[in-house]
């Protein structure tokens, strides 16, 4: 036999012993996978078909759960009345919830109420319903058991989703008043919305139907509590997937199916006779081609290996190889010469890959990278400051990428190379002087060293560089560095300081508000009392007064810290602001001198702001009467209102500006303005330019403090004799114009009977108010503290008809205090005061048993509270 033969016999044999072996393992793995796969997923389905319908019962133990979990309901079991079944359960809460059944129960397990949602009960029916539903341990346990019990149960008329909740208050608590059973029948209706939630071909049937479809006989005996899901071929098309669910009672109760197209099983078929008609066409095409390969490499390999080494190095191509086979001494030497170009090959290729990674780095590279030359080398061991002269005369940019050119203004890194660095880095900035020295000391490699450069505005820019120093012999010859700015980065680093170093301040301030205005308290009602007892010849009356107009003014400055700090109580409603500016018209030309033009643009359709009017009248006068002191010599006052709408851009330039509709009032001047030291202080409290006696520092403070409690934002523009512009960006508002409530003209406080609670940690103010109430006819129990308050309540025989309480206090606060006191006494009518405004006294002023009174108040208004408090009713 030739060797021809020979080799085409073993090409066929081996061909035909693959195909053999590639045909039974894919009949015996493949398809065997693709079916249990198909049952894996069938499975899944089920569980996800099973999810839905637990989900459907969740549904309704939420439902069922909100309306035993009820105070209502709690007293609907113990005093059974139509008004509550009418308001709570018409006929439409059925269809609206699907509801097909409410069963209520009380303590004694007796139905109170029952009805269906189609039909009325007809007796047999009851019966039914009742010997299913309840029959002990399934659906009505013992107040002691679980709090709700759901499930699946078999009614005379079919499957139902049930749930059971014991009714309880609404706080949770018990004891248990009896039992709220609702029900949803599972019928096709709803396993048609089941299908269609899931996507999915769903039947259900009663366990114990006679009517079982034969294929749910067939599966049913295979099916038990431990293993609750099976599946099976229905056809070649269809597969089906089976699950028992256990009723509430423990036993089975439904039969689910799912129906699922055998898409999985049926490409796996097809694949199959796919892979194996590749195979043959695979196997054929191999053969014919080994052989053609086979006979032209045998004979002709010396021909064949002399053309492929004259090739080679006639194109110098090192990626080509010279064909080899056998283990003679010509194939030999063809390895040889094959692993002589693959070393050749890899070398190069590697020079070429560190070659484009270099590039590829330095020119992508974000960050700035540079390498500089010496015109002529450094000397290491020279005194520091010669080396910085000669740094500095001789240094230049040798190489950089477009990043570090396009940081410094250049088009490209060509249009940098060669360029001194003293152009760039000057060392008259104090900050780059001490990098180059830095430099120096640190032997010659500084991480993030920052370095200072001026625009054509004189504006700083920051850069962080890191550099490394190449000496050789004692010589420094050239440094690489990276470079990157940080200029946005210092911004906001100094914005927040700024905005941390006013809450600070905020927090002092309001802290010194809190205790001076209980100083105040008690300076005012003491001197309030004096004056009732001074007549009006009395030449003691006047310095009373006079003590009383000092305690209003104090009242005011405490106000304004507050302001500062955002922690005053604030009455915002929707309002026009062109309205504020227009109820301001008499005002502002009194506040400004006869020199000084007043001129006021309103935008005719503003957009309404939620504000509280007397705040943004305070922001006007402050801002008004600082632009009449910036233009002593007189000037022009610009007040205007706008509509505008920032997007992100304005928000890139000044994040705390976020993106939004916003009424802008503008207040500008043409005085004598302010440069960037001042401009960056003015908000901060205490700051002043003027003279000393003729301001307190507090103006704009108290401006910055009250638009940002209003949720706006305030910005300046000013530069030295160019005047300045304040900016005050407010919300948009939603909702209708809130007209201003007309303050009632108070009457003198009336004289009145009752017993007051009086909780005031202050003794001095406590001690005032007890005086003032008892003179008024109260009868006043006073403590120093919550748990005193709680002890002298505790100790008492009396009923107490109203609390007067500070908000903050030592140990227990005033809102603590009166939760705790009204367990023991619902109702209790309350008098909050504070010298401490925070943002939680509007939250705890919720209802009309409660009122505040701010620190410092007139006694008689104190009294007046206490009167009207206790008869509204």
């Amino acid at each position: 036999m030739t060797l021809r033969r020979k080799t085409l016999v073993i090409i066929g044999a081996t061909l035909l012993g693959l195909l053999i072996t590639f045909f039974v393992l894919t009949r015996v793995t493949l398809l065997r996978r693709l079916r249990e796969y198909e049952a894996q997923q069938t499975r899944r389905e089920v569980q996800r078909a099973s999810t839905a319908l637990e989900t459907e019962i969740s549904q309704l133990d939420t439902i069922v759960r909100d309306d035993a979990v009820w105070d209502e309901a709690y007293e609907f079991v113990q005093h059974p009345n139509r008004k509550f079944l009418e308001s709570n359960f018409p006929r439409a809460i059925f269809s609206d919830l699907r509801i097909d059944l409410v069963i209520f129960l009380n303590s004694s397990d007796e139905v109170i109420f029952e009805r269906l949602a189609d039909h009325p009960l007809d007796p047999t029916l009851q019966q039914a319903l009742d010997k299913k539903l309840l029959q002990p341990g399934v659906l009505v346990r013992p107040a002691s058991a679980e709090a709700i019990v759901s499930g699946i149960i078999n009614l005379p008329d079919g499957p139902t989703m049930v749930s059971a909740s014991q009714i309880l208050r609404s706080s949770g608590e018990g004891p248990s008043r009896g039992t709220l059973i609702m029900g949803r029948r599972l019928n096709a209706n709803e396993i048609h919305r089941l299908s269609l939630l899931t996507r999915l071909d769903l039947q259900v049937y009663p366990f114990d139907d006679p009517r079982l479809p034969a294929d749910f006989q067939a599966i049913q005996g295979s099916l038990s509590r431990l293993n609750p899901i099976a599946t099976r071929p229905l056809s070649k098309q269809y597969v089906a997937g089976y699950q028992q669910i256990s009723g509430v009672d423990g036993q089975p109760a439904l039969m689910m199916r799912i129906r699922l197209p055998r898409t999985i099983y049926a490409e796996g078929r097809n694949t199959e006779i796919y892979l194996m008609g590749s195979a043959v066409i695979v196997g054929l095409v191999f053969s014919v081609v080994t052989v053609f390969l086979l006979e032209g490499l045998v004979l002709s390999r010396l021909i064949r290996l002399g053309k492929n080494v004259a090739a080679i190095g006639t194109r110098g191509d090192l990626s080509a190889r010279v064909a080899t086979e056998g283990g003679d001494e010509l194939s030999q030497l063809v390895r040889v010469i094959n692993r002589m170009l693959a070393d050749l090959e890899r070398a190069e290729q590697e020079r070429r890959r560190d070659e484009e990674r270099y590039r590829a780095y330095i020119t992508q590279s974000t960050e700035g990278i540079w390498r500089c030359e010496l015109q002529e080398s450094l000397s290491t061991s020279l005194p520091e400051a010669e080396q910085l002269d000669h740094l500095h005369q001789t240094i230049f940019f040798a190489e950089c990428n477009d990043a570090l050119a396009r940081l410094h203004g250049f088009a490209s890194a060509d249009d940098l190379r060669g360029v001194p660095v003293r152009d760039l880095f000057s060392i008259s900035e104090p900050k780059n002087l001490e990098l180059a020295r830095k430099f120096l000391h640190s032997g010659y490699q500084v991480v993030d060293g920052e370095s200072i450069e001026r625009d054509e505005q004189g504006q700083a820019r920051y850069f962080l560089n890191n550099i490394n120093g190449v000496v050789e012999d004692g010589f420094l010859v050239r440094v690489w560095g990276t470079q990157r700015e940080v200029t946005e980065q210092r911004r906001l680093e100094a914005q927040l300081l700024h905005a941390q170093k006013m809450e600070a301040v905020g927090r002092l301030a309001g802290g010194v508000a809190h205790d001076f205005n209980n100083l105040l308290s008690v300076i005012h009602g003491y001197t309030e009392i004096l004056l009732r007892r001074f007549s009006p010849e009395n030449p003691a009356r006047r310095e009373a007064e006079r003590v009383l107009h000092a305690t209003e003014r104090a009242a005011i400055l405490t106000r304004q810290l507050l302001a500062l700090s955002r922690k005053q109580v604030l009455a915002p409603r929707v309002l026009d602001l062109n309205s504020v500016l227009g109820d301001m018209d008499r005002v502002l030309p009194r506040l400004v001198r006869e020199d000084i033009e007043l001129v006021i643009r309103k935008e005719p359709e503003l957009w309404l702001v939620r504000a509280d009017p007397a705040q943004m009248e305070q922001v006007i006068v402050n801002l008004a009467v600082n632009a009449r002191d910036a233009m002593p010599s007189g000037g022009r006052l610009t007040l205007e209102t706008k509509n505008v709408e920032l997007d992100h851009r304005v928000s890139r330039q000044d994040p705390s500006l976020l993106p939004g509709r916003y009424v802008v009032l503008t207040v500008g001047d043409t005085g004598i303005g302010m440069d960037g030291e001042t401009r960056a202080k003015i908000f901060e409290p205490f700051f002043t330019t003027k003279d000393i006696g003729k301001g307190t520092g507090l103006g704009l403070a108290t401006v910055y403090g009250i638009v940002h409690q209003s949720g706006g934002h305030i910005s300046v523009d000013s530069e030295s004799g160019k005047g300045s512009t304040f900016r005050i960006y407010l919300p948009r508002a939603e909702g209708k114009l809130e007209p201003l409530a007309e303050l009632p003209v108070p009457e003198p406080a009336p004289r009145g009977t009752g017993t007051l609670l009086l909780v005031e940690d202050d003794a001095a103010v406590r001690g005032l108010a007890r005086e003032v109430l008892q003179e008024r006819g109260y009868t006043v129990l006073s403590a120093g503290s919550g748990e005193e308050a709680i002890q002298v309540v505790e100790n008492l025989q009396e009923q107490i008809d109203l609390v007067v309480s500070d908000v903050i206090m030592p140990g227990m606060a005033g809102d603590e205090l009166v939760e705790h006191l009204r367990l023991r006494l619902p109702g209790l009518k309350v008098v909050f005061v504070s010298g401490y405004a925070s943002d939680a006294i509007p939250k705890i002023v919720t209802d009309s048993h409660t009122c505040f009174l701010q620190k410092p108040f007139p006694v008689q208004e104190l009294v007046r509270k206490v009167h009207e408090m206790l008869v509204a009713k």
